[in-house]
C-alpha cells in the first residue's frame, strides 16, 4: 500500500490537473476566442490559486488556531 504521502501527491497531482483542464475548457465560454498569451494566464493563474490552496488548507487542517478558553 501507498505511504501517506505518495497519496497526498497524487491526490495534489489529480487536483491540480483537474482544475487547470477545467479552466481551460471554460475560458472559451467566457472570452469568444481567447489566444495563446490569456491561456498562459489562465494557466499560471489556476497554477498560483492551486499552490497557495495546497498551502492553506493543510495549515487550517492541521495546525487550526487555537483561541484561549
Amino acid at each position: 500500500m501507498p505511504g501517506r504521502k505518495t497519496v497526498q501527491n497524487l491526490a495534489s497531482w489529480a487536483w491540480s490537473s483537474g482544475a487547470t483542464s477545467v479552466g481551460l475548457l471554460v475560458l472559451p465560454l467566457l472570452v469568444p476566442e481567447p489566444g495563446p498569451l490569456l491561456e498562459g494566464l489562465a494557466v499560471v493563474l489556476i497554477g498560483t490559486t492551486g499552490g497557495i490552496g495546497r498551502f492553506a488548507a493543510p495549515r487550517w487542517w492541521v495546525l487550526p488556531v487555537r483561541r484561549p478558553v
